[in-house]
């Protein structure tokens, strides 16, 4: 944890003077003429710091196999335009966060600088020249737009590993050297080589390549034996017995700590406001006296007992 933030800390810094550098020569340097502290140098600096943990810890990175698969210049161009226009939108939000985080510890993030650097101190230093400083509608779009690009970094670098990573691949068959389906499959160490197995079985199931289908069914020499199709079969359905009992116990743990008030409210379940309108209806009908169309539902017999019939025959 460390190690990440410490990367996180350099990327987010170097990010910010990149952007910078792009900038008017007002934001460029960290001290101006009289060897002052620059304090719209230091605000976008820590936005991008601020940024660059926000996003890092708030942000969902998880991807996943597409359902259609598409090549990948189609994936990237989908992928850059969604993610920028939508990094825009999303980095708006934590913008006004960070304002309100600079308006607290930005002072002491310029004090800290300060005594790194040896810079003199300013005589509008303080909470003042933090409230000053974001009055500054431009700096602010600045920091904006630096927040957008943090995110927008972050989701093309998380989505373009998700693309190479989830290229399909061919597995070995039968070749001892090579990893081959079966052991795909079988380990458990990198989930991600499982998913792959399982794409490539999936891709070798519904094309028409018979060659390679022919080595699954090959028989051994001697005995002719299909020892890897009843290898592959087994670990096959080794998953899927494992996925019906996650599946199940996961059930019953919900069946078990279920409450009406949160997962299902009986008395506003539509069947119950059924029966309760059928209910009412029939006791209005009974009261005044309206009878219904429908012929009456038909009664069980009631068989007399032996000690009733006994009783019937002396009375006669």
């Amino acid at each position: 944890e460390s190690l990440k933030s410490l990367l996180n800390l350099f990327i987010g810094l170097f990010t910010a003077r990149l952007f910078m550098r792009c900038l008017s020569e007002e934001y460029k340097f960290l001290t101006n003429k009289s060897n002052e502290l620059n304090e719209s140098y230091s605000f976008l600096l820590l936005a991008g710091v601020f940024m660059r943990f926000y996003f890092y810890f708030n942000e969902k990175n998880g991807e996943g196999f597409p359902i259609i698969y598409q090549s990948k210049m189609q994936q990237l161009r989908k992928a850059f335009t969604t993610t920028v226009r939508s990094s825009f939108i999303k980095s708006f939000m934590p913008t006004m966060q960070f304002i309100g985080f600079y308006m607290i510890f930005g002072s002491s993030f310029a004090f800290f600088l300060r005594k790194i650097f040896f810079l003199k101190v300013s005589e509008e230093s303080g909470m003042w020249s933090n409230f000053m400083i974001l009055w500054d509608l431009k700096l602010v779009l600045y920091a904006w737009l630096l927040s957008s690009l943090i995110l927008c970094h972050i989701q093309l670098a998380t989505r373009l590993i998700n693309i190479f990573a989830t290229q399909p691949l061919q597995f070995s068959i039968a070749n001892p050297q090579n990893l081959t389906l079966t052991k795909a499959l079988e380990t458990s160490k990198f989930e991600i080589t499982q998913h792959l197995a399982a794409q490539d079985l999936f891709i070798l199931a519904d094309s028409a390549d018979g060659l390679r289908r022919k080595e699954y069914y090959a028989l051994s020499v001697p005995g002719s034996h299909p020892h890897t199709w009843k290898q592959l079969i087994k670990m096959t359905l080794s998953h899927i017995d494992k996925f019906t009992a996650d599946l199940l116990t996961n059930v019953d743990y919900v069946a078990k700590n279920r409450r009406n008030d949160n997962t299902l409210n009986i008395l506003n379940h539509p069947v119950q406001k059924f029966y309760e309108n059928k209910m009412s209806t029939r006791d209005h009908n009974q009261i005044n006296g309206i009878r219904s169309f429908a012929s009456a539902s038909p009664t069980k017999p009631q068989i007399a007992s032996d000690d009733e019939k006994r009783s019937k025959l002396l009375m006669a």
